[in-house]
């Protein structure tokens, strides 16, 4: 009798996890879809909302394919509701595959460096903010010395998203610290 209580326990418990990390992972989708058509401006707001919702799911969503879904769905909602850079937002078209590959590579190097590898989370977002930045940047800038995108967008594309995904950073560390408060105060 007692091994099947602890059976049904385990299993209980397995459920749990479980339906917590999918309602986490709705969440953040809902989060990063609707952030863009919600919040619309300024780019510094949206960028850094986005950001957190990001970082959040590498370091609390299992699997790099839920990962990346969070990772493509701002660009889809700031093109499908054109808005975002204003008058520019065409151009995000042109710009999403470099938006997308900074966001997913971004979130790659967390999973890898600080949730497997087990890395200082400081470290971790520092290099993979900067190699975000670096991969969006020089796709945009190829992008503008071809005339293909205006030169005005390069700030947006390198120094805002180094500064919105800082500031992401910045409310995931407080996030994290507040919630291990909560979680010490619970326990005692």
């Amino acid at each position: 009798m007692n091994a099947v209580a602890q059976t049904f326990n385990l299993k209980s418990l397995k459920f749990e996890v479980l339906l917590r990390e999918e309602m986490e992972f709705v969440l953040l989708s809902i989060l990063t879809f609707a952030i863009p058509m919600v919040f619309r401006h300024p780019q510094v707001l949206v960028g850094t909302v986005v950001n957190f919702t990001l970082i959040m799911g590498a370091l609390h969503v299992r699997g790099l394919k839920k990962n990346i879904i969070l990772c493509i769905l701002p660009s889809i909602s700031a093109i499908s509701s054109n808005v975002l850079l204003g008058t520019m937002t065409p151009f995000i078209i042109v710009l999403a595959p470099a938006i997308w590959a900074g966001n997913i590579l971004m979130v790659y190097l967390i999973k890898l460096m600080n949730v497997q590898k087990k890395l200082n989370l400081v470290f971790t977002l520092l290099i993979s903010i900067m190699i975000k930045t670096l991969l969006i940047g020089a796709y945009a800038l190829v992008f503008i010395k071809t005339s293909v995108i205006p030169a005005n967008l390069f700030y947006s594309m390198s120094i805002l998203q180094f500064i919105t995904a800082a500031i992401g950073s910045i409310l995931v560390f407080a996030t994290l610290f507040l919630g291990s408060m909560f979680q010490l105060k619970a326990h005692d």
